[in-house]
């Protein structure tokens, strides 16, 4: 649902969106079959992709010089045709740029991220939500209690006791896009929900510790830019 959010922001806000997409993998798909590739400033670029057939694919603009590459590797001379030929090629046509190598063009019809990669291991929400609730607790997170130093011990080793940290993955149905923490409540430990994107949310109990402190939502507005922090009753 991380890819989600950032695909909304993408159709809101491509710069805002531009650095995020270019961790993410993206599959395209063509008469040939699907590549695999990325976006650059709402472009799908192909990835380089060597294939059983001894052929590769790659981007359009690097075509030529990975051409002239294995043309100068087997001592060929210059190629047969240029950039402008090229470029007039019509999707699925095949030409001999070189003497046996070929170059056939295909267009990408349709974009869609890679939804294949892992969830968000529960750890993350846990450290957002507890260097959260430091902002409440000011110097008693560092306190010496048994319960918050084996929360600290969990959270270092990246490994989490339902008997001491409980996360729940939520879904909301917002249209928003904003970032978001608050400080929920005990019930009967300490309560956190996060939102990431408006919509994905995650809400994070420690069983074992709570505090005594006024509650405290905070926003920021992925479009704004807007930060938010307020009392909440």
């Amino acid at each position: 649902m991380i890819v989600a959010g950032i695909e909304r922001l993408a159709r809101k806000r491509l710069d805002l969106a531009d650095g995020l997409r270019k961790r993410l993998s993206y599959t395209g798909h063509s008469q040939r079959g699907e590549v695999r590739g990325f976006m650059r400033s709402g472009e799908f670029i192909v990835s380089e992709q060597p294939q059983d057939d001894g052929s590769l694919i790659v981007q359009e603009d690097k075509a030529l010089e990975v051409v002239k590459t294995i043309a100068v590797r087997k001592g060929m001379g210059s190629l047969i045709h240029g950039a402008d030929d090229l470029s007039h090629l019509s999707p699925g046509e095949s030409v001999e740029f070189a003497p046996g190598i070929w170059i056939t063009k295909w267009a990408v019809d349709s974009v869609e991220p890679d939804l294949s990669g892992l969830e968000i291991d529960a750890v993350v929400p846990a450290k957002i939500a507890f260097e959260f609730l430091a902002l409440h607790c000011g110097d008693d997170i560092y306190g010496d209690s048994p319960q918050i130093k084996s929360i600290r011990r969990q959270l270092l080793a990246g490994e989490l006791s339902e008997n001491n940290v409980n996360v729940e993955r939520l879904m909301a149905q917002n249209n928003r896009l904003f970032h978001g923490l608050v400080f929920e409540g005990n019930n009967p430990g300490a309560c956190v929900q996060i939102r990431l994107f408006g919509r994905l949310a995650f809400r994070v109990q420690f069983r074992c510790f709570a505090i005594r402190c006024t509650r405290v939502s905070y926003t920021h507005d992925l479009l704004s830019g807007d930060d938010d922090l307020h009392a909440v009753s």
